[in-house]
């Protein structure tokens, strides 16, 4: 039997209701240190030290693999559209993005099996429909529609969330019968 190999991709947008004396922050930042030092993390980021859109957001793995931020661009316009907001954790921050998104290098992931773990919070459609025209947004994107996978929001009859794996044509997608509620934080 092949080796399972976990690769998580941690967007961590961190609560006001966890106070950095309070046994929520300690369990939070206990959480962080642990998959910090997990050999199967091999990529992990928190978005706690963004202050604009010329943040860095470091891999707190090592790899190297930042992110950066890059604006939406249409025609040789360009939207910046990046705000630094409250986080989860009192006294962290988060980002709120609407056309705009953070881009690293390709993660190679060995195997056939991997893990992603996200915290958002949505606050409504974006503003830039998809092609077919309906809305919501990428959590995660990886390589695109056609080669890659992707975690979005939808808002449709259900407002749910959508795991997609690309394949050349489209997208086979497996999405949730469960309402993904606006304004509240939310763990993929």
């Amino acid at each position: 039997m092949g080796r399972l190999k976990y690769v998580a991709v941690i967007l961590f947008f961190t609560s006001s209701f966890l106070y950095p004396e309070g046994e929520g922050y300690r369990k939070w930042f206990s959480g962080r240190e642990s998959l910090r030092q997990d050999p199967a993390v091999t990529r992990y980021y928190t978005f706690e030290n963004v202050k604009d859109k010329n943040s860095i957001v470091k891999d707190l793995k090592n790899s190297g693999a930042d992110l950066l931020f890059v604006p939406y661009k249409e025609g040789d316009r360009s939207f910046e559209d990046l705000k630094v907001v409250d986080g989860r954790v009192e006294g962290k921050k988060a980002v709120r993005l609407d056309g705009g998104c953070y881009r690293g290098p390709a993660l190679d992931i060995k195997g056939n099996s991997f893990t992603v773990s996200v915290w958002f919070r949505r606050q409504g459609p974006g503003s830039i429909p998809s092609s077919g025209g309906g809305q919501g947004g990428n959590l995660v994107c990886v390589d695109g529609w056609e080669r890659g996978w992707g975690i979005a929001t939808s808002y449709d009859k259900v407002n749910t969330i959508r795991f997609g794996l690309g394949h050349p044509g489209g997208s086979y997608r497996v999405t949730s019968d469960i309402s993904v509620p606006d304004n509240l934080w939310h763990h993929f």
